[in-house]
């Protein structure tokens, strides 16, 4: 109920702030409201966002209420999972104390995870090393990665434990055996001990032991443990555990080969981890194969990968899978089929959202529903420009263009975001143009077209669209063509 109570408040707060913000656009408008195109369209979903968050409120208590009942008739993994609740906040007031209590009435009854966190919490947070020794040991011995990566580092320093470099090969080889590497200096050491470290990493490596490879070649990569970042050795020991099978150095390597645009390689180690179920090698490969490499294009090798990792959930992958159903690339084309992999990728996706709003706005395999179609132009919109405040600047301080400097992995990354950002406000300027799905607004139309116009990364085939629906139907008011890049 308490976080009911809460989720009301961060309602009724935002509320106020909405009519403050509203009553000062009058006044500054001499009365008159000034549309603003992207708020607009936040507006009309605003009585659906209200109900969500109501709903969400509701599930969080009832969530809370049987988790708590569960973990106090002594349900190990209710407990577990009260625990995470607590620390989250999620249905509750964020209480640390009553974590770690929970998770140690689990933990005392065998909960793997259970002292996988504790082992975390004590390593982090305590000074209680005999503590985080015990649970790490624990969890380790149920085969967590990560509690057997704290408990290697505890034999190195002989924290908790006596200090055993062989005890520490035996855990660092079960982490990384499983894929999992942390981090690679996890305190302030003398380079005295770093040297030790190095040279204890050395003598496995050179002794064919591959998760011993494997932290050499992201040591050099890194220029971790006090070594000069050394690329050509990084790839040394990269492919030494690729050639042992090693999943995580087959994609390392990739990288690698990626960096110096030597794409026949990276292909080939990619195609070696997506085989083990590596699933951004599974996502890369369907990117490949799609276009968007220097590679043959092949639809099918396109749609095998792509359904591997969009299996496995990963959402680019959700997004492209779409792409090829709506074009029938590799498939028969599906629209129905092309709207659930977009509805699948569309939390995170910014192009499933607007390919699924366009098929919304159409009624191409979903029914046909315009104030479905502008509420995901507006998150499309929302979630590219979030993405545009996190980037660096376009240019620097002294006015030149940071993209001069970037990789090609960066600027491929700002042309996807640009064009996207452009496609959405062509659509919803559209639907105000209209009055589809949102009251119809000239005005508003016609800036989100002019911003979609102006803006020089999209196809040239959209850009003609844009401007030829922005003279149409705003010529009276804009009758210069805006610059096109």
């Amino acid at each position: 109920m308490r976080n009911s109570i809460g989720l009301c408040c961060v309602i009724l707060v935002c509320l106020a702030l909405q009519t403050v913000n509203s009553l000062s656009t009058r006044q500054e408008d001499g009365g008159r409201s000034a549309p603003d195109a992207e708020q607009k369209a936040r507006d009309a979903s605003w009585n659906e966002s209200m109900a969500e968050f109501q709903s969400k409120a509701a599930q969080l208590d009832r969530e809370f209420a049987e988790t708590r009942q569960a973990a106090e008739q002594g349900d190990a993994a209710a407990q577990y999972e009260l625990g995470r609740m607590y620390a989250a906040g999620h249905g509750v007031r964020s209480d640390m104390i009553k974590a770690v209590s929970c998770f140690e009435e689990a933990a005392a009854q065998g909960h793997a995870q259970a002292q996988e966190a504790l082992c975390a919490r004590y390593a982090q947070e305590s000074g209680d090393v005999a503590k985080t020794a015990q649970w790490c040991r624990k969890a380790a011995e149920q085969g967590l990665a990560e509690s057997q990566w704290h408990l290697a580092w505890m034999y190195i320093r002989g924290e908790g434990v006596a200090q055993d470099d062989a005890g520490a090969v035996h855990w660092f080889s079960k982490a990384v055996g499983q894929g999992y590497v942390g981090h690679l200096a996890p305190y302030v050491m003398p380079q005295s001990d770093a040297d030790r470290v190095l040279r204890l990493f050395q003598r496995n490596a050179e002794q064919g032991q591959a998760w011993a490879q494997m932290l050499l070649g992201l040591i050099y990569g890194h220029g971790a443990l006090g070594v000069t970042k050394d690329y050509a050795n990084a790839l040394h020991w990269f492919q030494k555990a690729a050639e042992q099978g090693d999943v995580g150095a087959q994609w390392n390597t990739a990288q690698v080969y990626v960096q110096r645009n030597d794409i026949a390689k990276a292909a080939y180690w990619l195609e070696k981890a997506a085989e083990q179920g590596h699933i951004l090698a599974q996502a890369s490969l369907g990117g490949m194969y799609a276009g968007y490499a220097d590679v043959p294009q092949d639809d099918a090798k396109a749609l095998h990968w792509s359904q591997k990792a969009a299996e496995q959930g990963e959402t680019g992958s959700q997004a492209r899978l779409g792409l090829m159903y709506l074009a029938g690339l590799g498939v028969p084309q599906d629209d129905a089929k092309a709207a659930q992999w977009f509805e699948k990728a569309a939390q995170s996706e910014p192009g499933a959202q607007i390919q699924l709003g366009v098929l919304y706005a159409q009624g191409r395999g979903v029914a046909q529903d315009d104030a479905r179609a502008v509420l995901l132009y507006t998150q499309a919109l929302d979630l590219c420009l979030k993405w545009e405040r996190i980037l660096p600047p376009a240019v620097d301080e002294r006015g030149v263009p940071n993209n001069e400097h970037e990789g090609e992995g960066m600027r491929r990354y700002r042309k996807t975001l640009g064009q996207a950002m452009a496609l959405a406000r062509y659509h919803l300027g559209e639907m105000h143009l209209l009055g589809r799905g949102t009251p119809r607004d000239p005005q508003a139309g016609c800036d989100l077209l002019r911003q979609a116009a102006e803006q020089g990364s999209w196809d040239a085939a959209w850009h003609d669209e844009a401007f030829a629906l922005y003279t149409k139907s705003c010529g009276a008011q804009h009758d210069a063509r805006p610059d096109v890049k």
